[in-house]
């Protein structure tokens, strides 16, 4: 089953867009729940992520914004964003988080990525890999792209793989925010590696086509968009009816009374 995930950055009590790896506010909570109806972009979209990007992260006020959000959807969330602890992570789950993103921690600590994965199971975790393409070569970056890597894609991928890992996503550095839709070009370096897991393809996504482009790919097990203005209102059920008429294999929430699943949530 194919997967459509919306991913939320949030940084210093605003909702981010992030173009490169370089932020631009858009809107606190309350404008996110003006601007989305999240239990009518449940219905179009299957998990949503929620990355903490902070400079001054502060954990308590992060789990309030989790918690509101959560109590809004019914649908997995994905928590990420300066989670060093196991500590950490019991506070998140307490305020509605399926599963949690893990990056920096592999340059950093291998030894808590184990225990996490040991301690929850490796399908709790999803690693997120930030790469370029340079001069053929792909780069592995870490700490919001500020430091390469002394492991190469295909190392990095094998070691998390070991190390206890549920999902990987690609996330494309010069792509992020473009717009101008994924980079497939990241696909030829994965050939000869064995994935034992599903594969997130992230960066780039600005319309439905970029979905589609996506999605239709056989080793590609979902796609991510972080895009909060071009998927906005009811643009979530509407690519997610698209997908099912070109066939791709997605769960159908389309013939659902939302009426219902509003009664239920109390939202309106």
């Amino acid at each position: 089953m194919k997967r459509l995930i919306f991913s939320l950055l949030y940084e210093d009590g605003y909702f981010v867009l992030s173009r490169n790896f370089r932020t631009q506010k858009i809107g606190d909570l309350t404008w996110l729940f003006k601007n989305y109806n999240l239990i009518d972009v449940s219905f179009g979209i299957d998990e949503i992520i929620i990355i903490d990007v902070s400079k001054n992260k502060n954990l308590d006020e992060f789990c309030k914004i989790v918690e509101k959000i959560s109590s809004r959807i019914f649908i997995p969330i994905t928590v990420g964003g300066g989670i060093y602890s196991i500590e950490n992570i019991k506070k998140l789950q307490l305020v509605g988080a399926d599963k949690i993103l893990l990056n920096n921690l592999f340059n950093s600590n291998q030894d808590l990525w184990k225990n996490i994965s040991n301690v929850y199971g490796s399908q709790f975790v999803v690693a997120c890999i930030d790469y370029k393409i340079i001069n053929g070569e792909v780069k592995i970056f870490y700490e919001k792209a500020s430091k390469i890597s002394k492991f190469n894609l295909t190392e990095t991928i094998n070691k998390i793989q070991n190390l206890g890992t549920g999902e990987i996503i690609l996330q494309s550095i010069d792509y992020d925010g473009t717009g101008k839709g994924l980079c497939m070009e990241i696909l030829e370096f994965t050939k000869n590696i064995r994935l034992m897991c599903p594969l997130i393809m992230k960066g780039g996504i600005g319309k439905f086509d970029h979905i589609f482009e996506g999605l239709k790919i056989k080793k590609v097990d979902a796609v991510c968009t972080a895009n909060l203005l071009n998927f906005i209102g009811d643009t979530f059920l509407k690519v997610k009816k698209s997908l099912i008429k070109k066939n791709i294999n997605v769960i159908d929430w389309c013939d659902i009374n939302l009426n219902e699943y509003r009664d239920i949530f109390k939202i309106k």
